[in-house]
């Protein structure tokens, strides 16, 4: 089966759905406290960062979800229930954007990392999770990520299940 992001669609359809209810808790009764906010502190939505914010007891995970440029995440696990996530809007979205987000107080950092998605391979393979299976004519050209217009976030969070759908079309 073809994945959402069909070539023949004028929106490709490129979901990427994420719900952050796993960060929310565990068996035992203990819960985080989870939030979502978009563009924090830019008042346009002209571009998507979505950043959730899951405060535990003495610590907290920051996800960003971005669009800007290529599909990214960052993850960041502080030491702290009172960590918070600090944008320099005009730096990040200049030719130089290192440094632009920042996670303050810097020293509650315990960990870091982040995943950026350049392209997006699609196959038709019912079943097969293994691509050595897959044969060559059931793989289709694939999709360069920054040459995609992306969907205002706009509408697109559901902040009761913790949720939010990243659109692009694909630039031709």
């Amino acid at each position: 089966m073809r994945a959402a992001a069909a070539a023949a669609a004028p929106w490709a359809g490129l979901a990427l759905l994420w719900a952050a209810g796993f960060c929310a808790g565990d068996a035992k009764g203990y819960r985080r406290r989870v939030s979502l906010e978009y563009n924090p502190g830019w008042a346009s939505s002209r571009v998507n960062l979505l950043h959730t914010r899951a405060v535990g007891l003495n610590d907290t995970l920051h996800y960003v979800w971005s669009t800007i440029g290529v599909p990214t995440v960052l993850l960041v696990y502080t030491a702290s229930d009172s960590s918070s996530l600090r944008v320099n809007w005009t730096q990040l979205l200049s030719s130089s954007p290192a440094g632009a987000i920042r996670i303050d107080p810097a020293d509650s950092v315990l960990y870091s990392t982040a995943v950026v998605f350049p392209r997006l391979w699609e196959y038709n393979g019912s079943n097969t999770s293994d691509l050595s299976l897959v044969k060559a004519g059931q793989v289709y050209p694939s999709y360069n990520l920054a040459n995609f217009t992306w969907a205002s976030l706009d509408g697109r969070m559901n902040e009761t299940t913790l949720s939010a759908d990243f659109q692009g079309s694909a630039q031709e």
